[in-house]
């Protein structure tokens, strides 16, 4: 009886093991090849399938108490699709996360945005003055979280107003949708200035307001609009 169990146990280790090498192969040829996502899939779940597999074989020779050869066969079989998997979705859930963080940015800097064209239309058409610009916005402003990038919310504001528009106004700016207004910033109340002050988070692409209220992210920041003109 102990020799049919320990065979069972080394059958499923073997089986999961070698479901382990299936999905390993089928995620790496599912990466190098473009429009076979369903592999990479495939691979996943096959690994998921492993690590069920390992884990009936340490039951099964934990229960039955067969050698320890058999035992550590079996929690090979469990820990190595979990390591795949593990590596597999690390840089997937870290990515998604980076994303979600990005987006939430943007919603943060759209509504600072909103706030300093309400400011200029009851200021004369004129943009804050740079020095205080945090704070002549606060009325416009519903929460103290949306001067918090997500990515950094250490900092009690972690974007910067563009010095260029100091009570710059607003009918004498050329290009407003290309003029760059507020943008993550490596943090301070009222810090204003130009692309030295830029921080580059979310994945190296920081988020930026334009002086017409439309946020998006740039990668490449030399070649933004800076000048009030």
């Amino acid at each position: 009886m102990t020799s049919d169990t320990t065979s069972s146990a080394r059958h499923f280790a073997v089986i999961a093991l070698g479901l382990t090498v299936i999905g390993v192969v089928m995620l790496v040829a599912g990466r190098q090849a473009s429009g076979l996502e369903i592999l990479s899939l495939s691979g996943m779940f096959a690994l998921l399938v492993a690590s069920v597999v390992g884990i009936i074989a340490l039951v099964i020779a934990v229960v039955s108490r067969v050698s320890g050869a058999t035992v550590a066969m079996a929690g090979a079989a469990i820990v190595a699709p979990v390591v795949m998997l593990s590596a597999v979705l690390f840089p997937i859930f870290r990515s998604a996360h980076i994303v979600a963080q990005s987006r939430l940015c943007m919603q943060h800097l759209r509504t600072l945005s909103m706030a300093m064209l309400l400011y200029a239309e009851d200021w004369d058409k004129r943009y804050p003055p740079s020095r205080t610009w945090c704070d002549s916005i606060r009325p416009y402003v519903r929460s103290m979280d949306d001067y918090r990038c997500p990515a950094a919310r250490h900092l009690q504001c972690g974007y910067a107003m563009n010095a260029r528009l100091d009570r710059f106004k607003m009918e004498d700016l050329a290009q407003p949708e290309e003029t760059v207004m507020l943008f993550d910033a490596i943090g301070g109340w009222n810090l204003a200035g130009g692309k030295e002050l830029v921080a580059r988070r979310h994945g190296d692409t920081p988020n930026f307001a334009f002086a017409n209220g439309r946020v998006a992210y740039r990668y490449r920041v030399d070649s933004l609009r800076w000048e009030a003109r």
